[in-house]
């Protein structure tokens, strides 16, 4: 989930600037502590408030064997789930 970066700014200062504890600020914004460590680790290390650009999580979201991707196309259509992938 990607929080707007104003958010993020009076967070951080609420932490840094107004002296509230980190546990404090979650609870009032709303936000995970470990989301909240990352964003205080992004500011003191890099000096940044906005998320990063183009962040993926997960897997990858590509084919690696095109080739493979080809043939299952090629094959018959499926009518369930069954069809595809027999147990």
């Amino acid at each position: 989930m990607s929080y707007p970066q104003a958010m993020r700014e009076r967070a951080i200062a609420a932490h840094l600037e107004q002296g509230m504890k980190k546990i404090e600020v979650c609870r009032i914004f709303g936000i995970q502590r470990r989301t909240f460590d990352e964003w205080l680790r992004a500011y003191e290390k890099e000096g940044r408030t906005y998320a990063k650009a183009k962040y993926q999580q997960g897997h990858s979201h590509h084919v690696e064997d095109i080739e493979a991707f080809r043939l299952f196309l090629e094959e018959p259509p499926f009518n369930t789930i069954y069809d595809l992938h027999p147990l």
